[in-house]
């Protein structure tokens, strides 16, 4: 496999005074280290990742390079995909509500390690539910804070409607514990609930 063969790309947008971006995230395989076929197909490789988020709620980006395996579980109806990793994070940053007095920015800079797993279950190609966690922990090199946990963790389902359409309902949480050297740590959770209606489930 060439580098970048397995690619991913999602963005999000936002309306106000002026559009603005707050998803912005790739994901690609930069080489294969093995593959298997058969009922279930297996390839592991070295991942590259980038992932920029920014709304009021929270900010958080991350560049991180990791060792997955991705795998596809097939048949006659139905077919299982997963996406696992270990991860190292050399760039990571994330809000915090002490930044702003101490570095004039209103989030701190840290490195260290990552992981993920992701699942998604197909029915005739279309996308019925899927399901991931992410979790992402730095020790902060410029900034306030001492040290970053971040996680996320979603689930979504979705129903075919006609004429190519789709409604679905997702649940997301973002969860950030920042520990201090002058004071005691702290913990954020914000939960998410969104419905939708898309043109596919693909």
């Amino acid at each position: 496999m060439h580098p970048f063969s397995s690619f991913t790309f999602g963005a999000e947008l936002a309306t106000g005074p002026s559009t603005t971006v707050t998803l912005l995230g790739t994901r690609g395989m930069l080489a294969a280290l093995g593959r298997r076929d058969g009922p279930t197909r297996h390839i592991s490789g070295v991942f590259m990742d980038f992932e920029y988020q920014w709304n009021e709620a929270f900010q958080f980006s991350q560049q991180s390079f990791g060792l997955g395996l991705l795998s596809r579980t097939s048949g006659t109806d139905w077919r299982l995909n997963t996406d696992l990793s270990a991860e190292l994070v050399p760039l990571m940053a994330s809000s915090d509500p002490y930044a702003e007095d101490r570095v004039s920015r209103m989030y701190d800079y840290g490195t260290g390690v990552g992981g993920r797993a992701f699942a998604q279950l197909e029915h005739h190609g279309f996308r019925v539910l899927s399901a991931g966690y992410r979790a992402y922990w730095a020790a902060t090199v410029n900034g306030a804070s001492q040290s970053k946990l971040i996680q996320f963790a979603t689930v979504e389902a979705r129903a075919p409607l006609p004429f190519g359409l789709s409604a679905g309902a997702a649940y997301n949480m973002y969860l950030q514990r920042s520990t201090y050297r002058e004071r005691s740590a702290q913990s954020v959770s914000l939960p998410q609930m969104t419905v939708f209606l898309s043109t596919s489930g693909r």
